[in-house]
């Protein structure tokens, strides 16, 4: 089960999935929607269990941060933080059942690096 925001992204990855060979289901979604969490129960559906969560959702806002609404940092924070914990807690809840499954959760190195242009108030 392949998950992207953007259809243009993830057509091209499905086809290249199957063009090898392998089932492949996919569906779009941006983790803005509580919905898009319980992600796990389409995928447990089609193929009985999920091996393997890569967490990778993330979005910002893309501008300093004197521009940041309150809203906009919510946003960010809904899907950066509560959104992929919620992902993960679901996918490893299932996990446990199988004693089987591995998680990889994936961060932007802006976590780790500032940037002058993004700190200015």
């Amino acid at each position: 089960m392949l998950l992207a925001r953007r259809e243009q992204w993830l057509t091209p990855t499905v086809d290249g999935v199957r063009d090898r060979g392998f089932r492949c289901k996919a569906r779009c979604a941006t983790l803005q929607n509580t919905d898009d969490v319980q992600l796990s129960r389409p995928n447990i559906e089609t193929y009985g269990k999920i091996d393997i969560l890569i967490n990778n959702a993330g979005v910002t806002w893309g501008h300093p941060s004197k521009e940041h609404s309150l809203e906009k940092w919510n946003m960010v924070l809904q899907i950066n933080l509560n959104r992929r914990v919620s992902l993960l807690a679901t996918s490893r809840r299932e996990m446990l059942k199988r004693r089987s499954g591995n998680i990889i959760n994936v961060a932007s190195i802006a976590g780790l690096v500032g940037s002058m242009e993004r700190a200015s108030t």
